[in-house]
């Protein structure tokens, strides 16, 4: 296995048109680390560069000990995994699997032992005389990974291999995926625009937002202390609210924030510096606002329900609150009342998880 470094990688087209600016990151050995961002981020474009499949504009790729800037792609020592499977289909499952192999002059009894045993990993050895055409689409996806699994990469690239699957099928193959780096322990870049995927497998995840790194860090750091209003409302399904609030006063070591129908918010200024804002953007998901009596005395929004999503296990109210724009998204127990559309509620909010962000989408923090 090895690491990948960028160093201040840029990709400028001929035109003119920059899709990646200056990427600095570093990849250390048999991590997993996932690529995320709306499409369009430079993602998908950034892997193809560490492939050697796209030109470096400038910047330095490293893998391993190697500076990979003007290495052939077969010589990087990486294997990639594409959205499109590409199979061969006039070839078997295990001609497809010990293609690449041939280029190297392997022998066919070796070529042999690599692929039985990588179709025993990936449940494939009943399937090795079929033709591409017999295969379901997560069988197709599993051939692809263990052509890639043959070659025995120092890294893996996945370019959003899950996202000709259905539903039930992603889900399956991101924990086939999980246990596989587990197995072998290598080094994977994973380039996906679903969240959910980047939540479940990174070790780190990278967000991209225009050809830009907006933050790197764990699943967990990144949904608990986003760096921005971007990385916040892309990571978490629902989306977090967003509600803009008014800087009214500082005072008793607080900041006082105004949210809606005029209700007065107390922030400690250990947590948050508002200094220089008038007006700031308050996030906070769904997870965390909760329905209340009328008269208790932490009834902090009234509204009422405007629609009601029951997922069984849980439902999620879009709330419509006077001077709250737009709708609030409250995610509640199903084992609780579970309000009809056009009632009247009251809802609480968990001030210890609010984030607030300036205009430009910057969190603010102490």
């Amino acid at each position: 296995m090895s690491s990948v470094i960028l160093n201040d990688v840029k990709k400028i087209y001929p035109d003119g048109n920059q899709v990646i600016h200056n990427v600095n990151l570093k990849i250390n050995k048999g991590e997993f680390v996932v690529f995320v961002g709306p499409s369009g981020c430079g993602k998908s474009t950034l892997l193809r560069m560490i492939a050697g499949l796209e030109d470096i504009t400038a910047g330095e790729v490293h893998i391993g000990d190697k500076l990979a800037n003007k290495l052939e792609a077969a010589k990087r020592g990486v294997a990639m995994v594409f959205q499109s499977y590409a199979l061969y289909p006039h070839l078997t499952v295990e001609e497809n699997m010990g293609f690449s192999l041939l280029f190297n002059k392997t022998s066919k009894k070796e070529i042999a032992i690599k692929v039985n045993k990588v179709a025993e990993t990936l449940q494939l050895a009943h399937l090795l005389k079929r033709k591409p055409a017999e295969l379901s689409g997560g069988q197709r996806q599993r051939v692809a990974i263990g052509r890639a699994i043959v070659r025995e990469p120092e890294v893996f690239l996945f370019d959003e291999p899950l996202s000709n699957l259905d539903a039930s099928l992603r889900g399956k193959m991101r924990t086939e995926l999980a246990r596989l780096h587990q197995k072998l322990g290598t080094t994977m870049i994973y380039v996906t625009h679903d969240q959910v995927e980047a939540m479940t497998l990174g070790d780190r995840i990278v967000v991209f937002n225009k050809g830009y790194i907006e933050q790197v860090g764990s699943p967990v750091a990144l949904y608990q202390r986003p760096a921005t209003e971007f990385v916040a409302t892309f990571l978490g399904t629902p989306r977090m609210n967003i509600l803009t609030t008014r800087v009214n006063a500082e005072k008793d070591d607080a900041w006082h924030l105004e949210l809606g129908n005029d209700f007065p918010i107390k922030i400690a200024k250990t947590r948050f510096d508002c200094t220089g804002h008038q007006q700031i953007k308050l996030g906070i998901r769904p997870e965390h606002l909760a329905v209340v009596e009328e008269n208790s005395s932490e009834c902090h929004l009234r509204g009422h329900v405007s629609l009601v999503e029951n997922l069984g296990d849980s439902a999620f109210l879009h709330v419509q609150c006077p001077g709250v724009d737009p709708l609030l998204l409250v995610k509640i127990n199903t084992n609780s009342h579970i309000p009809e559309c056009h009632e009247a509620i009251s809802l609480s909010i968990a001030f210890e998880h609010i984030h607030l962000f300036d205009k430009d989408g910057k969190t603010l923090r102490c």
